[in-house]
């Protein structure tokens, strides 16, 4: 059966502890994906919510850790100001 890993978090800042959870899924998980958003106001509601502002990475390989750790960062500040 196949293992399918999801992180859903703003990452601001990115720290170690970030890295290690989002590696440990990629190491531990057959597919993982990384939901990032860049805005202090989240409403869970349901499907329909908005993620104007959400970034989804497929953690497989195709894009490089470096490029995450990018994202993450300009998410973050993009953020901090709000």
């Amino acid at each position: 059966m196949k293992r399918i890993g999801l992180t859903i978090g703003k990452y601001a800042p990115l720290h170690k502890g970030h890295q290690l959870l989002i590696e440990t899924a990629i190491k531990e998980m057959d597919e993982v994906y990384c939901i990032i958003y860049d805005t202090d106001v989240i409403d869970f509601a349901g499907y329909h919510m908005n993620k104007k502002h959400w970034i989804t990475i497929k953690l497989d390989g195709s894009v490089n850790i470096n490029e995450i750790y990018e994202l993450i960062d300009n998410s973050y500040n993009l953020s901090k100001n709000k």
